[in-house]
């Protein structure tokens, strides 16, 4: 068995941090602790937060910012990162 050359491992990310899990803002695609982020689901069609995150089915994750939530709408990441035909996030909002 042939072991691979450092030169081609890719490298990786941590999975955590000194603050805990990371997790992706679906908005503006940064990598922050678990806490610093708010986890989103499908009720329905509709997207909901989720605040205790312990909702049961596909998350995803989401700076509690008006920019990010801007462009997570303007990029359709809601639908992807559901992956969910229709994900209305019409009714979510943040201040």
């Amino acid at each position: 068995m042939v072991e691979p050359s450092a030169s081609s491992q890719h490298p990786v990310a941590p999975l955590a941090g000194p603050q805990g899990p990371l997790r992706t803002c679906i908005g503006c695609r940064e990598r922050a602790a678990r806490a610093d982020l708010v986890r989103v689901v499908l009720d329905g069609d509709l997207v909901v937060v989720d605040e205790t995150a312990t909702r049961a089915g596909r998350g995803a994750w989401l700076h509690r910012s008006p920019e990010c939530l801007e462009l997570a709408k303007r990029r359709k990441a809601f639908g992807r990162a559901l992956r969910a035909g229709v994900a209305d996030a019409s009714r979510l909002e943040f201040r």
